[in-house]
């Protein structure tokens, strides 16, 4: 059986006291905990539930999360989550979104947000009034970003990867919520990737803490007065958690901020280093207590604005969008509002309603309607995932399997259905778009996507 690190077991001795047994035995022996999230973008829970061929239990905390049980089971090539039905996310990894009430209306920043499930989390809640800016700072896990927004479907999302500096030379006193997954030591991770354990220290602990100061500082600087700092880590360190927050309060105009009540009923209160800050708000999560790995979040309101509203935004010019993309979407049935409508680079972005256009470091700008080929449209797979619900030419698939799975391997086959561009669902999610003629149906489902091994559930 593998060994905790001694420093490492002596701090959480100190930590849990008699408690430490047990949670060595859960992190050391027992198995990690996987959990799903229905993407109220695609589908509602109750019809989700209706469909759900899973096995899954109920969080108390979060209306749209579940525990996934099924092990034999490999979700990522699972057809309906292929649809965007639902995102795998560890249990714990939802309780930092659901520590506050997002309002609607609400701009944001997720500052570390690859692969983008507390992205995702985030743009649910917001229902498409508000919008959300996933940053993260290497450019190639925005990869991930890109394709787990697409496969969602969202259409408020902005990526972006911009560095600190960027970002504050950018926004100022702006966002109404700042969003710092921050990494860290992953002390939280050990039970679900053992090799943690193995390259544990202390002089990356100190690492990583010099990267949560900067990551604060620019969440100090971007965020309005009464905004809402959401700080979390998965790690259980004092040095990246409690410690972090008081040095951080100590020298910046915030509070802390009770979180949402189930949330606080299923963690446990911050450690006390002292009597100076009300640790209590801060909330540790722990793996032998509920189910799930380690977290730990703290939110915080600023008190005192230190200057104007400014985003370095530029103003959507109204454009002439080119006749075959308006014909392309008369013809498919969708309307789009043309202020949303943006070219840049023969490439036509549908953006969010805020209609904020970002000038640096963009990866996406909203949802990809498509590109101008050839003098010739071509319809991108970000806009048949975003806006198949309004089409009107759909194929909806529920029990017919070996046509769904020529579709997923990128193959033709009859169908009987309107000439033109069209998308497959299932169960009324849509998996991407089509172009038929005569009721000869040509996949346009993305090649480096077709998966021959799709799970298909038997209806």
């Amino acid at each position: 059986m593998r060994e905790f690190p001694e420093k490492f077991k002596k701090r959480m001795m100190n930590l849990l006291g008699e408690d430490f047994q047990n949670f060595e035995r859960c992190v050391l022996t027992e198995k990690n905990v996987k959990g799903l999230r229905v993407n109220t973008k695609k589908i509602s829970v109750s019809n989700f539930l209706k469909i759900n061929p899973y096995n899954l239990k109920k969080l108390p905390y979060n209306a749209d999360g579940f525990i996934f049980n099924d092990e034999n089971i490999q979700m990522g090539g699972e057809v309906y989550h292929q649809a965007g039905m639902f995102y795998m996310q560890e249990p714990s990894a939802m309780i930092p979104v659901n520590s506050v009430k997002i309002k609607k209306n609400w701009k944001v920043l997720d500052l570390c947000a690859a692969p983008g499930g507390k992205t995702s989390q985030i743009s649910n809640a917001l229902a498409n009034e508000g919008f959300v800016i996933a940053n993260d700072i290497k450019f190639d896990r925005c990869k991930a970003l890109v394709f787990n927004i697409e496969r969602l479907g969202l259409d408020n999302v902005i990526i972006t990867s911009s560095n600190s500096e960027s970002l504050c030379k950018n926004f100022s006193n702006y966002f109404d919520m700042v969003l710092i997954d921050a990494t860290c030591s992953g002390e939280g991770m050990f039970r679900k990737n053992p090799n943690f354990i193995e390259t544990w220290s202390q002089k990356n602990i100190e690492r990583c803490c010099d990267i949560q100061q900067m990551l604060l500082l620019t969440a100090a600087k971007t965020l309005k007065k009464d905004g809402l700092l959401v700080y979390s880590t998965c790690t259980f360190s004092l040095e990246e958690n409690e410690q972090m927050i008081a040095q951080f309060l100590s020298a910046h105009p915030f509070e802390l901020v009770e979180v949402d009540p189930k949330i606080v009923q299923n963690t446990a209160p911050g450690y006390a280093m002292n009597n100076e800050y009300e640790f209590s708000k801060m909330r540790r999560f722990y793996p032998h207590l509920h189910p799930g790995e380690g977290q730990f979040v703290a939110v915080l309101r600023k008190i005192i604005s230190d200057g104007e509203e400014f985003c370095n935004c530029a103003q959507n010019k109204k454009c002439e969008i080119p006749n075959e993309v308006l014909a392309f979407l008369n013809s498919v049935g969708v309307s789009i509002d043309k202020d949303r409508l943006f070219i840049k680079s023969n490439k036509i972005w549908i953006i969010p309603k805020s209609h904020v256009i970002l000038k640096n470091n963009v990866v996406s700008y909203g949802v990809k309607l498509g590109e101008i080929k050839n003098d010739s449209f071509v319809p991108d797979h970000a806009f048949f995932m975003a806006f198949g619900l309004e089409f009107n030419n759909i194929i909806n698939f529920n029990g017919d399997e070996q046509k769904l799975k020529l579709y997923l391997e990128g193959k033709s086959f009859n169908w009987s259905c309107k000439n033109g561009y069209g998308v497959i669902q299932v169960n009324g999610c849509t998996l991407g778009g089509f172009y038929a003629k005569n009721n000869y149906v040509n996949s346009l489902y993305p090649k480096n996507l077709t998966n021959k091994d799709i799970f298909i559930k038997n209806e």
